[in-house]
């Protein structure tokens, strides 16, 4: 999933101004990337996590894939959960 233009497009902010895009696509990005790593890592023991963590991308890849085989479903229903809260929150967020 890109979070760029089309994501602000999704979730009602195309008016968000643009000196501000770039610093709340990136604050999403970091969002995300700790919510997925937070719901792929439990019920995963802290050896198979340090393994992870140690791989290169495309081992981390085979990690999941054998590790978390669900773990495309995980991303893509974050990213929904995340879509509509900040729909949800579209008038707060563009003050």
């Amino acid at each position: 999933m890109e979070i760029d233009e089309n994501f602000l497009k999704e979730v009602g902010l195309l008016a968000m101004p643009e000196a501000q895009r770039k610093a709340f696509l990136d604050y999403v990005e970091e969002e995300l990337e700790v919510r997925v790593g937070r719901k792929i890592s439990e019920g995963v023991s802290e050896e198979k996590l340090r393994e992870f963590e140690m791989a290169s991308k495309e081992e981390a890849l085979r990690w999941l894939e054998e590790n978390k085989p669900n773990f495309r479903e995980i991303i893509r229903e974050t990213v929904e959960e995340l879509k509509r809260e900040i729909a949800e929150n579209r008038d707060k967020i563009l003050g």
